[in-house]
């Protein structure tokens, strides 16, 4: 009887405890869904607020490194061979080898695969951040008008990315609610013109709240501004004028199930207007900001150099001077993957040890020949077309003289096509017999660089 009162007295235990749990898991079971205590979170106060916005920054493309997006190997303008020590990423150099997939397509940003950001994903989350803005009780008014200006401008931005890659795409101004039905969720993609309609008024409702330019420069170097937001607009307008957009009879097929045509193939001479004007007003308010073209003063320089010298520094200065005044927006990202310094590692020339240092080059990235004659010659034309530029023999060789001393080393022979040619040329390609100058080249008393006089 003992034993099985115990039995009984333990059974009386547990199911009572089991009917003072029930409430408990019953509230439990009743909360709303998942995302929505997220989201108390997430726009709680200021700080997490901020936080949010620095997500709707994070899917930006990663510009500077050469794999991570198709501007560099998926055309003709650059090559590069493959090694097992160079560890090259073959995912976008495949679309210029005509190896683009459709089932598993390379640079994928409307799912964020092979390469690319999931940009669908960051519109939903700029839309969120639109959505919820309000929540945060101390983020003060003015910051407030800002932020939302910034992921404005984000999802503009993050649209134009996508229509660079498909064209027409499916524009989303709003988030689908999570009770939307499959047939709610499957959309039709915008037709071209619409969509470049609706980005650029994006851009016009964002950069009427942007700071024209950073102040807390410390702290804030590569958020949006103003000029930033119409220099957009003026690259989506040329764009959109272009004859790869503007009555191009390729795409008068391109119709989708309903009948509707993508892509209007009709040339209007307008969208050159607005984008002239888009690029006037783009470039007074970047000078407003106190952005302008760099010049000598502009860049510090080590070394007592000549006027040609001058030029083609300052040229690659544009590009390698951190926040230099042509530089309306650049990436503040710090690593490897994500700054120019996976350009120079792959593009490096062979140098010198001394200047070479700690830097590791793999010299694996070379522009090709197309690219090398789309430069013009001294004359300021292209090389098929300058008079005076012998374009038919521009494989052929010839001894540079002392005329060419600044280019190419005095006595040497090298093509043709590296003599006469403007001074981007010079400072930015490397050839048989070029003077790099800095490599092991510093005294103007060397007899192949002194004056006449």
């Amino acid at each position: 009887m003992k034993h099985t009162f115990i039995k009984l007295f333990r059974a009386i235990i547990l199911v009572s405890a089991s009917f003072i749990m029930l409430p408990s898991c019953s509230d439990y079971l009743d909360v709303v869904p998942d995302n929505i205590p997220t989201l108390d979170h997430a726009f709680a106060d200021r700080f997490a607020c901020e936080g949010f916005l620095f997500t709707c920054y994070s899917y930006l493309p990663r510009y500077g490194y050469v794999y991570g997006v198709p501007d560099f190997l998926s055309s003709d303008e650059f090559f590069t061979y493959d090694t097992p020590l160079n560890r090259m990423d073959r995912t976008t150099i495949n679309i210029a080898l005509g190896l683009q997939s459709v089932s598993d397509p390379a640079y994928n940003t409307w799912d964020g695969t092979r390469q690319a950001r999931p940009l669908y994903q960051a519109i939903r989350d700029c839309n969120i951040f639109l959505e919820n803005v309000d929540r945060p009780y101390d983020l003060e008014e003015y910051e407030k008008v800002r932020w939302v200006a910034e992921v404005n401008f984000l999802k503009a931005f993050y649209h134009f990315h996508m229509m660079q890659c498909y064209g027409p795409i499916i524009l989303m101004d709003n988030n689908m609610p999570v009770s939307a039905t499959p047939d709610e969720v499957a959309q039709y993609r915008t037709p071209f013109d619409e969509c470049v309609d609706y980005v650029s008024n994006l851009l016009d409702i964002a950069a009427k709240d942007l700071p024209p330019t950073i102040v807390d420069r410390s702290n804030e170097l590569g958020r949006a501004t103003r000029p930033m937001a119409l220099a957009l607009k003026a690259r989506l307008l040329a764009m959109a004028a272009s004859p790869l957009f503007n009555g191009n009879s390729d795409y008068v097929n391109v119709v989708d199930n309903r009948g509707v045509k993508l892509f209007n193939t009709t040339f209007d001479q307008e969208k050159w207007v607005k984008a002239a004007n888009a690029c006037k007003e783009a470039i007074e308010a970047a000078e407003q900001a106190d952005f302008g073209l760099l010049q000598e003063q502009d860049v510090q320089q080590q070394y007592a150099l000549n006027d040609t010298l001058k030029q083609q520094f300052n040229l690659r200065m544009i590009l390698y001077s951190k926040w230099n005044k042509e530089m309306l927006w650049a990436s503040v990202r710090g690593n490897y993957k994500n700054d120019d310094n996976g350009i120079q590692d792959v593009s490096g020339c062979k140098i010198s040890m001394k200047e070479l240092g700690q830097v590791h080059v793999r010299q694996t990235l070379a522009p090709t020949f197309s690219l090398v004659e789309t430069y013009y010659t001294r004359n300021g034309v292209p090389i098929n077309e300058d008079k005076d530029f012998d374009y038919n023999s521009r494989y052929l060789t010839r001894m540079a003289t002392r005329q060419d001393r600044w280019y190419i080393r005095e006595g040497e022979e090298t093509a043709n096509l590296h003599f006469d040619r403007e001074p981007r040329f010079y400072s930015s390609i490397g050839f048989d017999r070029a003077i790099w100058w800095g490599n092991g080249s510093y005294d103007f008393s060397d007899a192949n660089y002194a004056d006449d006089s």
